[in-house]
């Protein structure tokens, strides 16, 4: 009964838009790839690229190793860490390269930067003065109230936001391996999801699912959040991978892929026979792919693809009547404010994706 709710209040919807011959989505920012490279230098910098691998552009230019580039939600900028104040820590730069400026604390070691999907946090790989243990972090995009969130004496690091804001996963050694641990945002319930013999890193969540991606030894795995229905997407390949990271829809993982001495950007589709791309060919090293991420199309595209159209409505209605109980970017339904999510959320997505409206409501 209740699909046959949702279907018909789907119709009801999107029948008279689209008999109206209006288009049928707005887009965010154009789809790129922010990676680290030393093809220019003996340092490492930062650069972006189209996601067909083209328009290869340097964006940080210093005698230092800038490294680890992660979008913001929107688009506009990027988080990386840099040793160029002589300790490494977390930097903040416009999507242009331009107005780049500390974020840590002066002196306070910091690395691995992930942001929140709201574009409020940024969660790192820390450590203090106090004990010297290197921990998972969060603080506010200007550097202040820092919180510790894992306290354990083995190595915890390499954060990644779940796209519901809510959880966090990282790596952690305190099994005496690497392995991928899922957490709640303010740092409790900390849960092994892997319990592998190898090492497992580099986890990254899929935009708009519970999926997350992650490092098993020399490959790629895809698994649930809750470690289940595991899935390796580069067996078809002898290179040695690393550091995956989600298209903005969650068809396709960047990834590094190194072969013969040099390391490079490569694609694989998640979906089907995996098949690879391959995106940089330089004899440098290209490291730390990070897509930008769908959100930057703004309030309404709660499934972080990058489009606000009509599969956004469709989405809030499921939500709204229980039909499903999760989408990436939740948090951007409740498009006119009143506190509520609802059919009302639904019809101004569709009527703003369609074009009848110019903005959403703020």
């Amino acid at each position: 009964m209740r699909r046959l709710v949702f279907a018909i209040a789907i119709s009801t919807l999107v029948a008279p838009l689209l008999l109206g011959g209006h288009s049928s989505a707005r887009a965010g920012a154009p789809a790129a790839i922010a990676f680290a490279s030393d093809r220019d230098d003996d340092f490492y910098e930062i650069y972006s690229m189209a996601a067909d691998g083209s328009n290869v552009t340097r964006l940080t230019n210093n005698p230092a190793f800038d490294e680890h580039p992660a979008w913001s939600p929107d688009g506009k900028q990027i988080i990386f860490d840099s040793d160029r104040g002589g300790q490494r820590q977390v930097w903040l730069m416009d999507a242009d390269g331009g107005n780049a400026r500390r974020v840590s604390a002066e002196g306070a070691f910091g690395s691995y930067p992930a942001w929140s999907p709201d574009g409020e946090r940024i969660a790192y790989l820390g450590g203090n003065d106090v004990d010297e243990n290197i921990d998972v972090y969060v603080m506010d995009l200007d550097g202040s109230n820092v919180e510790r969130l894992t306290d354990d004496p083995a190595w915890d690091g390499a954060p990644a936001w779940a796209p519901n804001n809510e959880l966090i996963a990282f790596v952690s050694e305190r099994d005496g391996n690497r392995e991928i641990y899922v957490m709640n945002a303010d740092g409790s319930n900390e849960t092994n999801i892997t319990h592998f013999p190898g090492n497992d890193s580099e986890p990254d969540w899929i935009p708009n699912a519970g999926e997350i991606a992650y490092r098993r030894d020399g490959d790629i795995a895809v698994a649930w959040s809750d470690g289940t229905n595991l899935v390796n997407v580069t067996s078809n390949t002898d290179m040695s991978v690393s550091s995956p990271g989600w298209s903005p829809g969650g068809a396709a993982i960047a990834f590094v892929g190194a072969t013969e001495g040099q390391s490079d950007i490569y694609t694989v589709q998640y979906f089907g026979t995996h098949t690879i791309e391959r995106l940089t060919d330089d004899p440098a090293n290209d490291l730390d792919p990070d897509w930008r991420s769908g959100p930057s199309a703004g309030p309404g595209d709660v499934s972080c693809d990058g489009v606000v159209n009509a599969v956004d409505a469709a989405l809030v209605l499921q939500l709204t009547s229980g039909l499903i109980d999760f989408t990436a970017c939740a948090y951007k339904m409740d498009v006119n404010g009143d506190g509520r999510v609802d059919s009302v959320d639904a019809a101004l997505i569709l009527q703003f994706s369609v074009g009848l409206i110019d903005t959403l409501p703020p």
